[in-house]
């Protein structure tokens, strides 16, 4: 539900939003980096224009992040979600019983959305150079976004840079101390890390989603140790990947009370601004073909994206 006290603690201090455009970098650049067009000044201006705040790593220690992204370029901006996964305390569910805001029952998590950045005109450099320091930052259990037409090759060249020097160095220099040697492998574990959060997804394409268990007891009762492929061929469950992204942030976190957003309309409208038809006729065993109105939907398509790689964790962990 939406928290639509201004004043409060999350919209006042954990929640931020960043619009970047090329003017803001420029104005953030110091005036000797003016006009030399030099990378790392504008990398390192983006960077402080972002500024991930140390506080949702405190207030959340142990609480899970995932994010999301819906990429855009030219015309369309790039927006990207960050949200935080844990249980409310007992003093957070009474404040909310307070306010009147949803909230799951105890023994279940929540998602709270900690922050967007929008990147309007900004080149796939300096936009990977942020989301590698997004997610060294706060190290999200996924980080997905859209594997097609221009997230293509920027989903690539993240996973290709996800610790480059690190993963090919399979040792520390011979004269490493003890400290360096202890740096460096857990350089290299981070870099690991960061190459198997980024998640790319189609939106047109048909995903794998759960393994049917009636089929699997049959598959087995032929062959007691089947392989991976041979499961899914015989009880893969696969759906659309975009009706199941949204399946999953409307069912699975806005409908049973999962998800907090923030006092912010631009957040919140399109969360119910796309309109969705459904043919009266089966396509085939696993249901009827959606349509989606047209209109600009990014944040929603970012979101989707981070209910996605959350619920996919499961099943990608088997396959």
């Amino acid at each position: 539900s939406r928290d639509d006290d201004e004043g409060s603690y999350y919209n006042t201090t954990e929640y931020f939003v960043r619009k970047i455009t090329p003017a803001s970098i420029a104005d953030a650049m110091p005036r000797s980096a003016h006009g030399s067009n030099s990378q790392q000044a504008q990398v390192d201006a983006l960077l402080s224009l972002c500024d991930f705040p140390e506080h949702h790593l405190v207030n959340y220690e142990h609480g899970v992040f995932w994010a999301g992204m819906d990429v855009g370029l030219v015309s369309d901006p790039s927006e990207i979600v960050v949200a935080v996964q844990y249980e409310p305390n007992a003093e957070e569910r009474r404040t909310a019983e307070r306010k009147k805001l949803w909230i799951p029952e105890k023994g279940t998590s929540l998602f709270k959305i900690l922050c967007r950045i929008q990147l309007k005109h900004i080149t796939d450099p300096l936009q990977e150079e942020l989301l590698i320091a997004l997610m060294e930052h706060y190290r999200p259990r996924a980080f997905s976004m859209d594997a097609t037409g221009l997230g293509l090759p920027m989903w690539q060249s993240l996973q290709a840079r996800a610790g480059r020097s690190e993963l090919f160095d399979v040792a520390p220099p011979p004269d490493a101390d003890d400290d360096e040697r202890v740096s460096f492998y857990a350089r290299r574990q981070a870099a690991r890390g960061v190459a198997t959060v980024i998640k790319g997804y189609n939106f047109s394409a048909k995903l794998l989603v759960d393994l049917d268990p009636d089929k699997l007891d049959e598959l087995r009762l032929v062959n007691p140790n089947p392989s991976t492929a041979a499961m899914i061929e015989a009880a893969g469950i696969h759906a659309n990947t975009k009706d199941r992204a949204t399946d999953v942030l409307r069912a699975h976190l806005l409908d049973v009370r999962r998800l907090r957003l923030p006092d912010d309309d631009e957040f919140v409208s399109p969360m119910n601004g796309q309109q969705v038809t459904t043919e009266r006729v089966e396509v085939d065993a696993r249901g009827k073909r959606r349509a989606y109105s047209s209109g600009v939907f990014h944040l929603l398509d970012a979101m989707r994206m981070l209910a996605l790689g959350w619920s996919q964790e499961k099943i990608e962990k088997i396959v």
